[in-house]
């Protein structure tokens, strides 16, 4: 899409790829898989891609590979997509699996896990895992104890209390509040403030571009601005980079736990 367009796309949050090389790799680094029988999990085929991505990163660190699920696209249909993951999750526990590398949807994962009675770990590297929204509802299972034996490695986000501790959203906030007097953010939704620092970022981005693109502003010199920011901090974002090689600024991973 990017070579066929007459404008340019650039991106704050971190690229899906990166997600999930970013958070297999920081796995190996950790010993998250040492010595432990390993499945890797996706659902649509365009996921398959994340699967070829690490693979050469579990085969150089000699992390045994069990089973690799491809459930398939079934969109809404849920009683089919069930269907094609049971019997995948009775082979994962079937092979000795202590750990299930997931690269797609969070929660079908986890409801196969607690349908089928996984005993071992789930892996998550889908950013939405860092969703506080999100992720606390895929743990609505029968069985508490797999919130307790599921962590994720993806996209750092920050909680609402660090983002309005930054500096750059408080900036941005006060920019606003100055434009905007009659017509204050309600600070007490968690929503709003995810909103504000995605509002916040997009356009200090956008700023930085223009700026770094001059008076003569163009698909080429606004891709070559972007590509020429290098390292950079946003809104509630350090270490944020964009280049030749990446069009999507988020290059920070973590790890979360349930709690």
């Amino acid at each position: 899409m990017d070579e066929r367009s007459e404008g340019r796309f650039i991106a704050t949050e971190m690229s899906p790829t990166d997600q999930r090389y970013g958070g297999v790799a920081a796995m190996i680094e950790q010993g998250d898989l040492d010595d432990k029988k390993v499945a890797l999990w996706w659902g649509p085929p365009t996921e398959a891609h994340f699967a070829d991505l690490v693979r050469p990163l579990l085969d150089e660190a000699d992390v045994e590979i069990t089973v690799e699920v491809d459930v398939g696209d079934f969109g809404q249909d849920t009683a089919a997509r069930q269907a094609a993951e049971d019997p995948n999750m009775q082979r994962v526990i079937a092979e000795g699996t202590d750990v299930i590398v997931a690269f797609g949807n969070i929660t079908p994962v986890t409801e196969a896990a607690d349908r089928n009675f996984y005993e071992g770990e789930i892996a998550f590297t889908n950013g939405q895992a860092a969703d506080q929204f999100v992720f606390p509802q895929a743990l609505l299972v029968n069985d508490p104890n797999i919130g307790e034996r599921t962590f994720a490695i993806t996209t750092a986000k920050p909680t609402p209390e660090e983002a309005l501790a930054d500096p750059g959203v408080s900036q941005c906030l006060d920019e606003y509040d100055a434009a905007h007097p009659d017509e204050p953010i309600n600070l007490d939704s968690k929503e709003t403030i995810q909103a504000l620092v995605n509002h916040c970022r997009a356009f200090a981005l956008m700023v930085m571009v223009f700026e770094q693109a001059g008076a003569d502003l163009n698909p080429e010199s606004f891709t070559a601005a972007a590509e020429s920011l290098g390292s950079f901090s946003l809104p509630a974002m350090s270490g944020a980079y964009l280049g030749p090689d990446s069009r999507s600024a988020g290059s920070q991973i973590q790890r979360y736990e349930y709690d």
